[in-house]
């Protein structure tokens, strides 16, 4: 029967006999056909024609046997790659990676240095019970396994099993002791000072304490004085479930801090009977907001005695906040006494503000202002302003007395890298001041020592490029690390920071032999030179000076010298110029020291 396809062509089914795979004519596979074989073949009757449609027929039967000749060899082909692959992982497990068949040996021995050591003991829980310091590690290669080193500055640590620590005892500190409440928060301190009965300040032992509210924030801590003897303070450490104690009528307090959250200064649970908020606000102007989780305001007192009422204290220092919905500190109110005001609520009080302002997207500052609002805000009334670029960076920072004009007082440029390479200082841009950095992120140097405007990175005040008309530099520095830090040219232009230039004073000689190279970042060497201007007086004006140091094993600095360029060679002002030696012991700490000048 006919069959038409989407093409609109018509084809017929025709019984022919199974097709003969060594002859592929059409003619040959269409004659008689055996039972139950079928065989298709298509013809293509005359349709008619419809543009942009190709009409379809099947391959022919000699680039169907093509396509089969090539997948049979590239499977083929794949197979012997594979074969191929494997025999040469096999070959690699068996040689390569048997030891027995690697020739390549190579042996090294050097005397193995090993001192400074810092001693850590721990107990079966893990937690450290002791160390001891570099000095006091008793060394003796001989020692058999029961003997006890007799080790000295012994460090030593008792914890609780919860982790908390009870006592620490330290060689140059003494012993401090910890004390928690009944829900594990540190409620006092006692270090060896507080300890000494003998205490002038605190008239007999004293001892540091912390309250807490019911969310465990602190909410006042000092200290407190006049406790006596030993029985004295052990009377008063038993308080430590008393979350009210101390009071004022229980012993003399010093640098006693209290905090008070969540609460406006003018309402009662924000304790408005010391704020002092009348005179605050009218002052400063103040609206506290978004108060819920934070501090609203602090005061502090240096000494309170025995006693004595908030009310009579002259000497307090309040500080209020207010803050934005995420969080933001928005204002910030100062209120010191005056020096000659005895009365804490006195108008001659000094109340200072300042307010902030935020990017609400990133919360970066956008404006300070100090003494903008409340009242005789004129006399040093200051603010700033900042722009920062695309990244998120610092970019330009203005200042102002007045809020209508102002002055740029720096712009800031950076590499691509992130790294600040330049700030251009004032508004008339007096200054300009360009950083190099090493290919490590070291400081290479700021300007260039010699002053000159052809090596300044920036090329100020040069007598042409975009930096002309800012101020040649008044100062300049390069640091060097060890030899070859910096190696940089373009073309046939050398950088004038590498190390041949003559500015740069290398790093010291060891011994007088080898370069005392340092390749952890401590520095070598650095060469400076600060041009002063007008009548202005800076020491060796205008002199090229350098200074080199030397550091011991483990990074500790112990000698320096300083130099003076001729404007050829560098000469050591370690004769009648300046110089220091230094001797410390393995605690690193200062044994002797020698200076010249």
């Amino acid at each position: 029967m006919p069959f038409t396809n989407r093409f609109h062509e018509t084809y017929t089914r025709t019984n022919i006999m199974e097709p003969n795979v060594n002859d592929c004519s059409a003619d040959a596979i269409c004659s008689i056909v055996p039972t139950c074989a079928i065989c298709i073949k298509w013809d293509t009757l005359a349709v008619e024609d419809y543009e942009d449609v190709d009409p379809y027929a099947p391959p022919p039967c000699e680039q169907q046997k093509l396509d089969q000749i090539k997948a049979e060899i590239t499977a083929r082909y794949m197979k012997e790659i594979q074969k191929l692959r494997q025999s040469i992982i096999l070959s690699y497990a068996v040689k390569c990676l048997n030891a027995s068949n690697v020739v390549d040996k190579v042996e090294a021995s050097y005397d193995q240095k090993l001192y400074h050591y810092t001693l850590y003991y721990y107990d079966r829980a893990g937690r450290l019970v002791r160390t001891v310091s570099p000095k006091g590690v008793d060394i003796n290669p001989t020692r058999t396994v029961s003997a006890t080193p007799a080790h000295t500055f012994v460090s030593r640590f008792m914890t609780d099993s919860r982790g908390r620590m009870l006592v620490k005892t330290v060689p140059d500190g003494g012993s401090e002791r910890y004390e928690y409440d009944k829900y594990g928060r540190l409620r006092f301190i006692v270090d060896a000072v507080q300890f000494d009965a003998d205490n002038e300040k605190t008239d007999g032992k004293s001892m540091t304490y912390f309250k807490y509210d019911a969310l465990d924030r602190v909410i006042e801590t000092g200290e407190v004085a006049g406790l006596g003897d030993l029985q004295g303070l052990e009377d008063a450490i038993q308080n430590r479930d008393d979350a009210s104690w101390p009071t004022a009528a229980d012993y003399d307090r010093n640098d006693v801090a209290v905090y008070v959250y969540d609460h406006a200064a003018n309402t009662t649970a924000g304790n408005s009977a010391e704020s002092g908020w009348s005179h605050v606000s009218s002052t400063s102007g103040l609206v506290q907001r978004n108060l819920r989780h934070r501090l609203s305001w602090a005061y502090a007192v240096p000494n309170w005695p025995e006693d004595e009422s908030f009310a009579s204290l002259s000497n307090v220092v309040r500080t209020f906040f207010t803050y934005d919905a995420q969080g933001n500190a928005t204002a910030v109110v100062n209120d010191i006494p005056h020096s000659d005001q005895s009365s804490p609520n006195g108008t001659a009080r000094l109340v200072k503000r300042t307010d902030y302002r935020y990017d609400h997207s990133t919360g970066a500052p956008l404006a300070v202002d100090y003494q903008v609002h409340g009242v005789d805000n004129d006399v040093d009334r200051f603010q700033h302003r900042y722009e920062y670029d695309a990244n998120g960076r610092l970019k330009i920072v203005e200042t102002s007395r007045n809020g209508v004009m102002w002055d740029r007082d720096v712009v800031y440029e950076y590499n691509l890298d992130g790294s600040l390479r330049r700030e251009t200082i004032g508004e008339d841009s007096v200054q300009g001041r360009d950083y190099t950095y090493t290919l490590l992120g070291q400081l290479k140097g700021i300007n260039h020592p010699s002053l000159d405007p052809t090596k300044d990175p920036g090329a100020d005040g040069a007598g042409t490029g975009k930096h002309a008309h800012v101020g040649k530099d008044a100062f300049g520095m390069s640091f060097h690390y060890h030899e070859d830090d910096f190696e940089r040219s373009f073309n046939t232009i050398t950088s004038p920071f590498n190390d041949g230039d003559p500015a740069m004073l290398g790093v010291p000689q060891s011994n007088g032999v080898a370069p005392h190279n340092s390749y952890a970042g401590l520095l070598g060497a650095w060469s400076y030179r600060t041009q002063a201007t007008g009548d202005q007086q800076v020491l060796r004006d205008g002199a090229l000076l350098g200074e080199r140091f030397q550091h011991d094993r483990i990074g500790r600095l112990r000698s320096d010298t300083t130099y003076s360029f001729d404007g050829t060679n560098w000469i050591s002002d370690g004769n009648g110029g300046w110089g220091t030696r230094y001797v410390l012991d393995q605690n690193s700490n200062m044994v002797h020291i020698k200076r010249w000048a």
